[in-house]
């Protein structure tokens, strides 16, 4: 439920495995689906599709850096410590639905677009500000934008001399992928032959 680890590295196996399976139950599902409920699992996966985007930026299992403050100390801690002879996950709030990391990654996307500078869950509260992005090229732009040069003087200066070509780079790679999302969910088609 709380999505520590985001992608589909678990679910994928399964899949392999039980292709077979799957397939029939698909047919099965098809044969007796009515174009209307097939419209709407595609809706639902066209939305849960617009709604994972921002997992790809801003993850919920980088909880304790964000908290720590670690893009502007050059510092990594610890998630787990040993206590009592058992492993023990810190800022790990998997019972809070806030850490789910749809909802976490969004609620980041949300107040960054509304200049919002804490986020809650649960006690931990977290600075904007330290939620750095995942991929290499937002990243670049927020070295840039919040001129961090602790990690390296190079690194800041290429940023910075490239800083507008890669927020034309991104947007441009953001709306191939939105519109290729749009494009395949529009271009659906069901083949019901009748025998």
């Amino acid at each position: 439920f709380h999505g520590f680890a985001p992608g589909g590295r678990y679910f994928l196996p399964t899949i392999i495995t039980f292709l077979p399976e799957i397939n029939l139950g698909y047919k099965k599902i098809i044969k007796k689906m009515y174009r209307l409920k097939f419209s709407i699992l595609s809706k639902i996966i066209f939305v849960l599709l617009l709604l994972n985007l921002p997992v790809l930026e801003y993850r919920n299992t980088n909880l304790t850096s964000y908290l720590n403050d670690s893009v502007f100390k050059n510092s990594n801690p610890n998630i787990t410590i040993v206590e009592n002879n058992s492993l023990k996950l810190l800022n790990a709030p998997i019972q809070n639905i806030f850490y789910n990391q749809i909802i976490f990654s969004n609620k980041v996307l949300i107040n960054k677009i509304f200049g919002i500078d804490r986020i809650n869950i649960n006690e931990l509260e977290i600075n904007q500000s330290s939620v750095y992005p995942m991929t290499g090229i937002a990243r670049l732009v927020f070295i840039s934008n919040n001129n961090i040069d602790i990690y390296s003087k190079k690194i800041k200066k290429f940023s910075d001399s490239i800083r507008v070509l890669l927020i034309i780079l991104y947007t441009t790679l953001i709306s191939i992928f939105v519109w290729l999302i749009f494009y395949c969910h529009l271009n659906i088609k069901i083949i019901n032959k009748k025998k």
